[in-house]
């Protein structure tokens, strides 16, 4: 049989049709396998096979009729994290949310999912380690945090080019903090937020670069100087570095002019309260539990701080602590 030259954009858009009608039944497939994988729960009821799931609760499908957005969250469940996400070959963002019932390792399999770009599992009861076949997606913003995750952060997520949001914070995480984990430039901030871990040594000089919006790691076991955070230019918002081993002089400090919070509680900082500070509009302040000494500035933005910001230090003293004590009559 011959087959006419017009009769050809015809074929294709019917091979089009057949291939888009194979990929949705195998989206349908993977997201009842979900379901069973998470024990049936009450609220995936209208996940029906035969239904067209991109009207089923939680899903939000592309213009090519592919589960593109997966948002579960205050499921109540007994089970571990379905493999069966791994099936779905278009998904590009997954959020689990307020599951503590969920469990289990992330799955090796996840890093079949190339178009991934956000991956954000939170406050359930995940355990073991990250795995490096992460590293094989298109993440550009992670979240994995108030979980039960366990071992080292993957160096490897370092070569990932576009993930800018980092958030492992309030798990079990040990070892060093891989440089070059997160990744931004001008007009893309970057966020780096590992609080709550058992992470040591020290803070690698990479994250005291000029586009970084947060750095939050306190409450771990790093030491060392990471005063390079510090500078009048740098753009961050939030430095948290308390209850840690940190050790530097504070009194020459800069500190960036868009600093809103700022904690480096319980370390072990020396020198003065930094000139820097009367001009900053910091919101959120914490120098208490460290070694400093000598009056606090006054002027500025001074007044907005309290006397539990500069608490169980050496010898600070000056509005809002008690006086400096003065030296005798000449």
């Amino acid at each position: 049989m011959t087959i006419k030259p017009y009769s050809l954009p015809l074929l294709s858009f019917l091979s089009f049709l057949l291939l888009s009608l194979s990929f949705a039944q195998d989206d349908a497939a993977a997201l009842l396998k979900i379901k069973e994988q998470l024990g049936n729960p009450f609220e995936l009821s209208d996940w029906v096979a035969g239904s067209d799931y991109c009207t089923w609760r939680y899903i939000y499908c592309s213009s090519s009729h592919r589960a593109r957005f997966i948002w579960i969250q205050s499921i109540n469940v007994n089970a571990p994290l379905p493999s069966a996400f791994s099936e779905l070959t278009e998904l590009e963002t997954l959020y689990i949310e307020q599951m503590p019932g969920l469990y289990g390792s992330i799955p090796a399999s996840f890093g079949n999912l190339s178009h991934l770009q956000i991956f954000n599992i939170i406050d359930t009861s995940i355990s073991g380690p990250i795995p490096e076949s992460l590293c094989s997606t298109n993440i550009t913003s992670m979240a994995l945090f108030n979980n039960k995750l366990t071992g080292s952060i993957p160096a490897c997520l370092s070569t990932l080019p576009y993930l800018y949001y980092l958030n492992l914070a309030n798990n079990s995480l040990t070892g060093r903090i891989p440089s070059g984990l997160v990744h931004g430039s001008t007009t893309m901030p970057m966020w780096l937020i590992l609080h709550h871990n058992s992470l040591t040594g020290k803070l690698p000089k990479y994250y005291g670069g000029p586009n970084f919006d947060t750095v939050n790691v306190g409450y771990n076991l790093l030491r060392g100087n990471p005063s390079f955070l510090f500078g009048r230019k740098k753009r961050f918002v939030d430095i948290n570095l308390s209850w840690n081993d940190f050790e530097f002089d504070l009194t020459n400090v800069q500190l960036p002019d868009t600093l809103r919070f700022l904690d480096v509680s319980h370390n072990r900082i020396k020198g003065k309260v930094p000139m820097s500070l009367i001009n900053v509009r910091v919101a959120v302040l914490d120098f208490s539990y460290n070694q400093l000494c000598g009056e606090i500035p006054t002027g500025g933005y001074m007044s907005w701080h309290k006397a539990n910001s500069y608490a169980f230090n050496k010898c600070l003293c000056g509005t809002p602590l008690p006086p400096c004590a003065q030296g005798p009559s000449p």
